[in-house]
Parts: C-alpha cells; sequence; structure tokens
C-alpha cells in the first residue's frame, strides 16, 4: 500500500482509504478533485463569513 496526505488535515494514511481516520474527511481518488473538495469549501466559508460581517454591519 502507497502511503499518501490526507487533503483536508495533512496527516498521512495509506491510499485506498474512503475516509481520513484522523478527521474523517472524504478521501478522493482523483486529487484534482480533492482539491477542488477543499477549495469550494474554503470559498463557502468564506461566503458565509461576508454575509455574516454584513449582516452585522446593517444593525
Amino acid at each position: 500500500m502507497a502511503v499518501m496526505s490526507c487533503p483536508h488535515c495533512g496527516k498521512e494514511l495509506y491510499d485506498g482509504l474512503l475516509e481520513c481516520p484522523h478527521c474523517f474527511g472524504p478521501i478522493s481518488q482523483n486529487v484534482e478533485l480533492a482539491i477542488d473538495e477543499i477549495v469550494a469549501e474554503r470559498n463557502r466559508k468564506e461566503k458565509k463569513a461576508l454575509f455574516l460581517d454584513l449582516l452585522r454591519s446593517s444593525r
């Protein structure tokens, strides 16, 4: 088995797992898809933070 890094937490894990045993993040066999998932999650968090800032400033 090959050793790889979790795309979510960066800890080492064995190739072939569907989920990281450390952070329980899904492991994609396609690295590009995993990167896209991480970027999309960060974008969602940034949009949510901006929205909450906007709500707070409008009060």
